[in-house]
């Protein structure tokens, strides 16, 4: 009675002295079914050849990879392996071969690297949609699973929403498209570069080209314990950057006299508080306490956001003329009615950049956006305020005649400090 025993590599190593595990290639490609003509079992022939039935011609139409010499029984998993990482079976033997092939090279060896769908955690594909929300089998998402987590960072206020929107979008109509199907451990430079080259013919601009492999970069960052390596990205032409400009009080107050009576209070408080056109939106009256105003929240595009940007309550101090201004507006407002509103609605950034933009040519003054024709204008009016304080002095202290003197002569900057 002929038995059939299968021998370990290390126990051959052992009787003949020769190292069968470098000698041997490790694993084999075989099949289980038999010709479907002639009922016989199949024959392997050689790599080009692969598995036929010699007398039929004929090929089987399904294999698996017996992988007992990779040691996967010593693990507690099986020896053979009848479908790839992804959950594909093994149609055509080159394909088995090709993994076996992938297998033998990989140094270190991880077993758990080449179990039936190991990758499927890790591939990247299209977003769940709602229907796939309510099928009780979870399937690994990475990319889903990931978006879950900035928005969890959005409730815990660690991160704004609209920024996880724009997140999304990116991953959904650029990243995934691209990508889809493939393993991120296996993402490399060329396909990062092909991903930026098909941004170009979309005619992105070089703003939103950086935007969307940026969107990829911390993607891959936060899963760097995975893929090991972050592939290089290449480089995006740098933007230039808008030229900030300033408004001084009189052109300010210029610009203002043209907004229309029904939007003018918000503009005024913005120049007299510098808060930002979100904290403005979100005011309600009950932020106007005892001449000062509060600013408790604001809002982010869209979203309203119950704490300011600084995570603190901001308290402004108000001049009496606008403070009485304002407690006549919101007369007959209910304490959590929106302070300025149109028709029971907040206003919107862009209605706000409008009526500006709109006071601006009236005025013929050239157009600065709200943020700067107000904040960075503040700060601008403030130093320009503290610099004629100080050449005054450095004038009364050196006793010059001319103001210009002390500062162009004079004033030396930190670098010839000793």
């Amino acid at each position: 009675m002929q038995t059939n025993i299968d021998i370990s590599a290390e126990i051959l190593t052992l009787i003949y002295g020769r190292d069968y595990n470098t000698s041997m290639p490790k694993g084999r490609v075989r099949t289980y079914k038999k010709c479907p003509k002639c009922d016989q079992d199949f024959q392997y022939l050689s790599f080009e050849q692969g598995i036929v039935c010699i007398p039929c011609k004929t090929v089987p139409k399904s294999f698996y990879l017996y992988v007992r010499d990779f040691g996967f029984k010593k693990f507690g998993y099986p020896d053979r392996l009848y479908t790839s990482p992804r959950g594909k079976r093994f149609g055509y033997f080159p394909d088995a071969q090709d993994q076996l092939d992938d297998m033998r090279k990989q140094e270190p060896f991880i077993h758990e690297d080449w179990l039936p769908g190991a990758s499927l955690a890790f591939t990247i594909k299209s977003l769940i949609t709602e229907e796939e929300k309510s099928n009780k089998k979870k399937n690994p998402h990475i990319i889903q699973d990931w978006l879950n987590v900035y928005k969890a960072d959005v409730k815990n206020m660690n991160k704004v929403n609209e920024y996880v929107r724009h997140v999304e979008q990116y991953m959904k109509d650029h990243i995934i498209p691209h990508l889809n199907g493939m393993d991120i451990r296996h993402i490399k430079k060329p396909h990062i570069d092909k991903l930026k080259g098909e941004l170009i013919i979309k005619g992105l601009s070089h703003k939103s080209i950086k935007n969307v492999l940026g969107t990829l970069h911390a993607f891959l960052k936060d899963h760097l314990e995975i893929i090991k390596a972050m592939p290089l990205f290449p480089e995006v032409k740098s933007i230039p950057k808008r030229q900030r400009r300033w408004m001084d009080i009189e052109t300010q107050m210029k610009v203002i006299e043209k907004v229309p009576d029904r939007h003018r209070l918000i503009f005024e408080l913005m120049r007299e508080t510098s808060l930002r056109q979100g904290q403005v939106r979100a005011l309600k009256k009950k932020c106007l306490i005892d001449g000062d105003i509060i600013s408790f929240s604001a809002f982010s595009g869209a979203d309203l956001i119950p704490v300011t940007k600084n995570f603190k309550n901001e308290s402004h101090k108000l001049s009496y003329g606008l403070y009485r201004k304002l407690q006549q507006y919101v007369k007959e407002k209910r304490p959590e009615d929106w302070m300025f509103d149109i028709n029971g609605k907040q206003y919107g950034e862009e209605r706000i950049r409008k009526i500006w933009r709109n006071a601006c040519k009236d005025a013929d003054i050239e157009y600065v956006p709200p943020h700067m024709a107000f904040r960075n204008s503040a700060a601008s009016q403030i130093m320009e305020e503290y610099k004629a304080k100080a050449r005054s002095e450095i004038m009364q202290k050196l006793g010059h005649t001319n103001i210009k003197t002390g500062e162009q002569v004079y004033v030396l900057d930190r670098s010839k400090k000793i």
